[in-house]
């Protein structure tokens, strides 16, 4: 496993240069490195290490992730949206299939 994106994000966020980082996290630049390009394995302590250091920052790594993959998923349909063809579609458009649905839930006390 990779600490890649991880490390990126701190340095970005925080304005860190790499030995600042390491100074941070109490590891060696070689340490960080192997984190970096997945030269040896990221243990569970590393992993603790490098959340338990983002969240005391008010770093919320996940949180980052879901808006990266949010940002990536509305450009990945605006380029698809984009090259679609302008004009009447060639196809007949079906409507949708309307349905009514009953739900029924029990309740007891």
């Amino acid at each position: 496993m990779k600490l890649t994106n991880e490390i990126a994000i701190l340095r970005e966020v925080l304005q860190l240069s790499d030995s600042d980082l390491c100074s941070q996290l109490g590891v060696s630049m070689e340490t960080l490195n192997n984190w970096k390009f997945g030269r040896k394995g990221v243990g569970i302590a590393s992993l603790e290490k490098v959340y338990s250091f983002a969240f005391a920052q008010g770093i919320g790594l996940n949180s980052i992730y879901e808006q990266l993959l949010r940002e990536e998923h509305e450009n990945t349909q605006s380029a698809v949206f984009s090259m679609a063809p302008k004009g009447p579609l060639p196809c007949r458009l079906i409507p949708p299939i309307r349905r009514q649905i009953t739900i029924s839930a029990s309740v007891s006390i």
